[in-house]
């Protein structure tokens, strides 16, 4: 066999969830909380902030921004995640639909979420509520 004489690749695509595409159980969790603590090491990196100010910002100790800072982010829980978001200033929106047939994005096939993250201040919003006795607001 020459240089030039290849055998043929086999590539199966992947799902967009490479937790799912591994078949973890908790695949929707990982990939969520990877999604967040992304964003959260940019944003850091952006402010060029030292591991001293992080900890001070995010209220927790340097060995914890140290494991945020190196990508183990399954460390900490989703809401300790869109905590650091909220106290860096940032707004998170999610959005719950049903998948479109066909694509294989997440390890439920009924549902996917989507997590969108901008600058602004946190701002959780319930329009999905309606009002009845056990919550009189439609917003939280």
């Amino acid at each position: 066999m020459n240089k030039n004489d290849h055998e043929p690749i086999e590539i199966d695509p992947g799902s967009g969830n490479v937790f799912a595409d591994m078949g973890l159980e908790d695949a929707d969790e990982l990939f969520t909380r990877t999604q967040l603590g992304f964003h959260i090491y940019l944003i850091l990196k952006d402010r060029g902030l030292k591991q001293r100010e992080i900890a001070s910002i995010l209220g927790i100790n340097q060995p914890e921004v140290s494991l945020l800072m190196n990508g183990r982010f399954q460390r900490f829980t989703t809401d300790k995640l869109l905590d650091f978001l909220n106290r860096l200033d940032q707004k998170v929106t999610i959005r719950i639909s049903r998948r479109k047939t066909g694509r294989a994005f997440s390890a439920n096939p009924r549902r996917t979420l989507i997590v969108k993250i901008s600058a602004q201040p946190l701002e959780i919003r319930r329009p999905f509520l309606k009002p009845g006795p056990f919550n009189q607001s439609q917003t939280a």
